[in-house]
C-alpha cells in the first residue's frame, strides 16, 4: 500500500470508529444538530486553533481527545509486530459530527456560517501535526456549513463536506495534509436542506 503523501509504505490497514450520535429519525422527521457536550482536554502536542463558534471548539476538542486515545491504542497494538509490518490507522468520526444546533439565524438548518467554518478548517489542519500521528488518517465526520452571511447570494447554499486529515508534520506541498470531499447529493433521510440537492457538487477532493 504505497502512499507518497504519507511518505511510507503500509502493509496493513486498521480501522477505528468514533461512535457518537449525530442524528436520528422520529415520526418521520430527522432530528439533528445535537448539543456538542462537555469539552475535553487534549494533550499539549495537539494545539487547538481559536474558534469563532463555541460549539465548533467543543467538537474539535472532543475529536482531538478521541484521536489521542486512538493513537495511543494503535501504538500499543503495534508493539511487538514484525518490523516489516507497517499499519496505517484510519480513525473515522460519523457523518454530521460537525453539525451545530440552531444557535441563531446564521446557523440556519443546523449548519455553521462561513465565519465559523473558516477557522474550523484551520483547526483541523493544525491539531494532528505531532509526529506520533504520522501513521494515521483522520476522517473527521462531515462539516455542515452555509453561505447565509454572503449577502450577494439571493439564496444560501448548504455544504456537507468531509475533511480528511493526514496526521503528522506538514509535507512539501500545500495540499499535503488537509483534504475536503464535498457530498454530491443528499440522502432523503439525512436532514440536509432541500436547496442542497439542486447544487450538483462535483464531489472531488480539494483544499477549502
Amino acid at each position: 500500500m504505497p502512499n507518497h503523501a504519507l511518505g511510507a509504505t503500509f502493509t496493513h490497514l486498521r480501522y477505528i470508529g468514533y461512535q457518537v450520535p449525530t442524528a436520528f429519525a422520529r415520526n418521520g422527521t430527522v432530528v439533528s444538530g445535537w448539543d456538542a457536550g462537555a469539552a475535553a482536554a487534549p494533550p499539549a502536542d495537539m494545539p487547538i486553533t481559536p474558534q469563532r463558534s463555541a460549539d465548533a471548539c467543543v467538537r474539535l476538542l472532543r475529536l482531538a481527545a478521541v484521536a489521542d486515545r486512538a493513537q495511543v491504542l494503535a501504538a500499543e497494538l503495534d508493539q511487538g509486530l514484525n518490523p516489516a509490518v507497517r499499519v496505517l490507522t484510519v480513525l473515522v468520526a460519523p457523518e454530521f459530527y460537525f453539525r451545530p444546533p440552531a444557535i441563531d439565524n446564521d446557523y440556519r438548518q443546523h449548519t455553521y456560517p462561513t465565519t465559523a467554518a473558516a477557522p474550523l478548517w484551520q483547526g483541523l489542519d493544525q491539531v494532528f501535526t505531532a509526529q506520533r500521528f504520522s501513521s494515521m488518517i483522520i476522517a473527521c465526520g462531515t462539516v455542515m456549513w452555509n453561505t447565509v452571511q454572503d449577502v450577494t447570494r439571493p439564496d444560501p447554499l448548504y455544504f456537507n463536506a468531509m475533511p480528511l486529515v493526514r496526521g503528522g508534520p506538514a509535507g512539501p506541498g500545500p495540499d499535503d495534509r488537509l483534504h475536503v470531499v464535498e457530498k454530491r447529493v443528499p440522502s432523503g433521510i439525512d436532514g440536509v436542506p432541500v436547496v442542497f440537492a439542486t447544487q450538483r457538487f462535483a464531489g472531488v477532493s480539494r483544499r477549502p
